[in-house]
């Protein structure tokens, strides 16, 4: 109750629904949990749907009745606004009580100490007064803040957690931003601005195709692979770049340069494997090419949950007839059968 108690009704449902559900979901009162989420989602602040938005990927694999259920709640909620879930999950984005593009300042006596996210999605601190980086928050600093500083770390743990999944699913899907709300969104959101920096993207024409790649610079200018500088058009559509979509010396190019400066993806990006089609198997929409390959069941179940693939149908005895994964931009579901 104590934490609680400044908080006014609204901004604390979400706080103590989502404490709950995990309790339920522990204790084995699955369906009760189902209906919190779904009331969570109903509740339809930001807060709200970004703790379901959460939940729809940490229950992916583990209590799945909960995930389930926290997906179709967080669809809902999107197609309400007139929205795609992926650009729901944009929306929600917590600022973590940052400002757009701006580091927090702590005014603690003589001393003045910048906090921000760091490129590797940890809390950074500068000593204004010394002009340089410091490793942790003074000792002197109150306890308050300590405890402050304590919960924003917490929360930040939790929320890159979702968004290293959430970012990696959007990129296999494909999914696309309209390039002015990529930089407002990428280039001035405290969370994702890493992903800015850490990532390759690409500006795509209408028929999907690469036209330019870039990553962002620690001063929010983009940079080409050459290290020259690159002007985002005010048109157009950005996208994560899959390693399928690069020619092999623009990939190359780019891995060159990633080496050069260390930088590393926050999830396998150009580096990932990839299977081509064959090209007699361009006009096919089944295939048999890994038909009569066996793999322990369980250790299929939990590579293709982590993955995004979602079970198909329960027969008999609990047979699982198919796994399926939808990839949107391409008007594609995949089955495994």
């Amino acid at each position: 109750t104590t934490e609680i108690y400044t908080l006014s009704l609204h901004d604390a449902l979400p706080i103590l629904l989502t404490r709950r559900i995990a309790e339920w979901a522990e204790a084995s009162r699955g369906k009760l949990a189902e209906y919190a989420v779904q009331a969570l989602a109903l509740l339809a602040s930001d807060a709200a749907l970004l703790a379901v938005d959460a939940m729809a990927i940490r229950y992916r694999t583990k209590f799945k009745n909960i995930g389930k259920a926290a997906s179709l709640a967080f669809a809902a909620a999107a197609d309400a606004r007139g929205l795609s879930p992926a650009e729901l999950g944009d929306r929600v984005l917590p600022w973590l009580g940052f400002d757009p593009a701006k580091p927090r300042v702590l005014e603690l006596g003589a001393n003045r100490v910048e906090v921000a996210i760091g490129l590797d999605f940890k809390l950074a601190w500068r000593d204004l007064v010394k002009g340089k980086p410091i490793k942790t928050l003074p000792t002197s600093a109150p306890d308050e803040i300590k405890s402050q500083m304590k919960e924003l770390s917490i929360g930040l743990k939790e929320a890159v957690k979702a968004q290293l999944l959430r970012m990696e699913n959007l990129m296999v899907q494909q999914h696309r931003w309209p390039a002015a709300r990529w930089a407002e969104l990428f280039l001035r959101h405290p969370l994702v601005f890493p992903f800015a920096v850490r990532l390759v993207w690409g500006l795509f024409n209408p028929d999907g195709k690469v036209q330019a790649t870039w990553r962002a610079l620690e001063d929010h200018t983009l940079t080409d692979a050459a290290d020259e500088p690159y002007t985002l058009p005010p048109a157009g559509n950005v996208g994560i770049v899959h390693p399928l979509e690069l020619p092999p010396e623009a990939r190359e190019a780019w891995l060159k340069h990633q080496a050069d400066y260390e930088i590393e993806p926050p999830f396998p990006q150009l580096e990932r494997p990839v299977v081509t089609v064959k090209a007699e198997e361009r006009e096919l929409k089944f295939g048999k090419a890994v038909d009569g390959l066996e793999i322990n069941a369980m250790t299929f179940k939990g590579r293709a949950e982590r993955l995004g693939w979602s079970r198909g149908s329960v027969c008999d005895a609990g047979g699982i007839t198919s796994y399926f994964k939808p990839f949107p931009a391409a008007g594609v579901d995949v089955f495994l059968t």
